[in-house]
């Protein structure tokens, strides 16, 4: 059974993470702060929102950081080398953008790693550098899907509490030395997985073919107690 990770726009309410970009890229502009850690959930979103970058006018390559999101605690030993699913949904306001990449079945930059917030280190890293070529340049001012894979690396000696962070960043190139509107989309009610539709209210996600198994805290019995039930399987420690 497969997780699939919605990006919300939530901080996370965890502690401890990251307060900087961990790519091995150098950012030549940011959206969010890099100390921003949104929400990565299994939980659909409610209503579409985005991060919007005004490009750099030049027709050198840059790098732009958008944001980092953060999944709930996990409780899990490692991830294994697998194939994972990206999905978003982007705007360019012209075609000189090159966005969200110059071409046809061009790969996009992924950012994936594991997190250990007790100690505030990174334990491993799924991938940073080029997704599969599967992604496409969208039309002018047309909010359109981009859906495709990427390769992740096994992350090994996980331990409970350990969170999946991911970065959303992209490569441009322009064709013009001009400054365009880049919109990257989430927060959606739909989740559409055919690229280059056309979409209003987009869920962005990443997808594991593995089952997470997420960390659910121990129970202390009070009166009129709340007790927090996880949708996937659960470790009660």
């Amino acid at each position: 059974m497969a997780t699939r990770l919605y990006f919300r726009s939530a901080s996370s309410g965890l502690s401890d993470l990251p307060t900087t970009e961990q790519s091995t890229l150098t950012n030549n502009k940011v959206v969010d702060a890099l100390t921003v850690n949104r929400t990565l959930s299994e939980t659909i979103g409610t209503g579409q929102t985005s991060l919007v970058l005004a490009s750099n006018a030049t027709t050198s390559q840059q790098n732009y950081y958008y944001s980092r999101f953060v999944s709930d605690e996990l409780n899990m030993a490692s991830l294994p080398a697998q194939t994972w699913t990206y999905n978003f949904a982007t705007r360019q306001t012209n075609l000189g953008g090159n966005f969200p990449a110059g071409s046809s079945n061009q790969p996009v930059y992924v950012n994936c790693y594991v997190w250990r917030p007790s100690t505030t280190t990174k334990v491993g890293t799924v991938l940073d550098g080029n997704s599969a070529g599967a992604y496409d340049e969208i039309a002018a001012n047309a909010e359109r899907v981009g859906h495709g894979t990427f390769s992740g690396a096994a992350v090994n000696s996980m331990a409970a509490n350990d969170v999946l962070v991911f970065e959303v960043w992209f490569r441009i190139t322009q064709a013009s030395a001009t400054s365009y509107t880049l919109t990257w989309f989430y927060e959606g009610t739909t989740a559409n997985v055919t690229k280059n539709t056309t979409v209003t209210n987009h869920a962005s996600f990443i997808e594991s073919p593995q089952n997470f198994t997420f960390f659910i805290p121990p129970i202390v019995a009070t009166p009129n107690a709340v007790v927090k039930v996880h949708p996937k399987p659960i470790a009660i420690v």
